[in-house]
């Protein structure tokens, strides 16, 4: 694994007990290391919108879908060997997001076995090159469910040996304090990333370097807490992306901005609980 990827859930995990052999930069690089949007450690913060299926209890997150197949397609372009490897995962908690981004792959004429698209769960043990890490809850302040659980957490976040993208909405993650941390650590690193609508040139732009991550502020302890924390109550239209003009994303702009999206609830106002979601005793997927 790239030293990139595995710093943050050694730190955040095992404390610092986990260290990387020597060499393993050198021995984990490959072409699309050189493409910052590829990794070896990226966050998409995508506003989109969480939805649950008629007649199902998993969620999905079609914004979330498109960000994430825009990211594969410029993988496939760019580094057309991929399509002949078994090296890329796509991986969500979510059965219904796991269903969307196959119905899309097969829209696409994907090859099967170039992507391999499955749930947390069912990845565990298993590695790829690449994995791109589909989040789905967007509710800010809301529970984001079983995706808070910390093993579910480490699996999805040490699976891939070179590049490990997440695609996921920073306000509604950062409610949960390990999901805050890897906010942080990648907003501080320069590895955040704020897609604008439209998405596909954001993306392309993203590869030729024409735009950058976000720049972190000159120290989080500028930030202030937000007067109201924004909470939204189950019927309200909550999603960032409706209320988000095209070439706008709500993270960027001045300091106030950013406390508001990335600063740790602590503050910017009470944390919310991160209860799994149950039914019958069991994980909703």
């Amino acid at each position: 694994m790239h030293p990139d990827i595995s710093r943050f859930p050694a730190t955040e995990f095992y404390k610092g007990q986990l260290k990387d052999a020597a060499g393993m930069a050198k021995e984990t690089a490959r072409p699309w290391s050189k493409y910052k949007c590829f990794g070896p450690l990226a966050f998409y913060d995508v506003p989109g919108k969480e939805e649950t299926p008629e007649g199902k209890v998993s969620k999905q997150n079609t914004v979330e879908a498109e960000v994430v197949l825009l990211i594969l397609g410029k993988l496939l372009s760019r580094f057309p060997q991929l399509k002949e490897q078994q090296n890329i995962g796509i991986i969500s908690p979510y059965k219904a997001q796991v269903k969307l981004l196959q119905e899309h792959l097969k829209e696409l004429g994907a090859h099967k076995s170039a992507v391999d698209v499955a749930s947390i769960d069912g990845f565990q043990g298993r590695e790829k090159d690449i994995i791109i890490f589909s989040t789905v809850r967007s509710k800010a302040g809301k529970s984001i469910g079983f995706v808070a659980d910390e093993r579910r957490i480490n699996v999805g976040l040490t699976r891939a040996r070179t590049s490990l993208i997440v695609v996921g909405n920073a306000k509604a993650l950062k409610g949960d304090a390990h999901w805050g941390s890897l906010v942080q650590h990648c907003l501080l690193t320069n590895r955040l990333w704020c897609p604008t609508k439209p998405l596909a040139p954001y993306i392309e732009k993203a590869v030729t370097g024409v735009v950058k991550p976000l720049k972190p502020p000159p120290s989080v302890q500028q930030w202030q807490p937000e007067a109201e924390p924004d909470v939204y109550s189950d019927d309200e239209a909550y999603s960032d992306t409706e209320r988000m003009p095209e070439g706008q994303h709500p993270g960027v702009g001045d300091a106030a901005k950013q406390a508001a999206r990335y600063a740790p609830p602590s503050q910017t106002g009470p944390e919310v609980s991160s209860r799994p979601n149950r039914k019958r005793g069991r994980h909703v997927q």
